[in-house]
């Protein structure tokens, strides 16, 4: 993130009360990109989600784009709800408001759900090896929260499905 706030495209905000915590907002160099951002998270979704490179890093509060990528509106129609994710460090949100999303690092005010998940456990979600609901019941996640709420999560993205880059692959005709 300090990256990106050097190079102009957030930057910090402070959370109303009873939060009061630090979180990042887009400035307009950053609102601009968006039409390009998702279509990044997708492509990033498809193409880098196998295997991790040796030279590769994987932070898990990308997922903020992620979220927004995948995000189901017709799914998430009639849905209020406001879902926490711990990540090891790294906490974000996402604020499902009848067929809208908003996804904020930095911990959610009240949430209805809150997901706590290790990094590699939360990677493996995100490449579609296994669910949320599986790593539940294995101990590798917990979930707390309203469980109406948690049962409707797993239909609110739509993952691409992952493909293996090479570099003899020709491009589809």
């Amino acid at each position: 993130m300090k990256y990106l706030e050097h190079e102009g495209l957030v930057h910090k905000v402070t959370l109303p009360p009873p939060a009061r915590t630090a979180a990042y907002a887009l400035t307009q160099a950053g609102e601009e990109l968006g039409p390009a951002v998702p279509a990044l998270a997708r492509w990033g979704l498809k193409w880098a989600m196998d295997e991790p490179r040796e030279q590769e890093t994987f932070h898990p509060g990308w997922a903020v784009l992620g979220l927004r990528a995948c995000f189901d509106a017709q799914a998430a129609t009639g849905l209020h709800a406001l879902y926490e994710f711990r990540v090891e460090e790294e906490v974000f949100h996402a604020r499902i408001d009848d067929g809208t999303i908003e996804t904020v690092h930095g911990p959610a005010q009240h949430p209805d759900v809150t997901i706590t998940i290790g990094g590699e456990v939360f990677r493996g979600l995100a490449a579609g090896r296994s669910t949320l609901a599986e790593a539940i019941n294995n101990g590798a996640a917990s979930a707390s929260g309203d469980q109406q709420a948690l049962r409707r999560l797993h239909q609110l993205f739509r993952l691409p499905r992952p493909q293996t880059r090479s570099a003899s692959q020709a491009p589809a005709s």
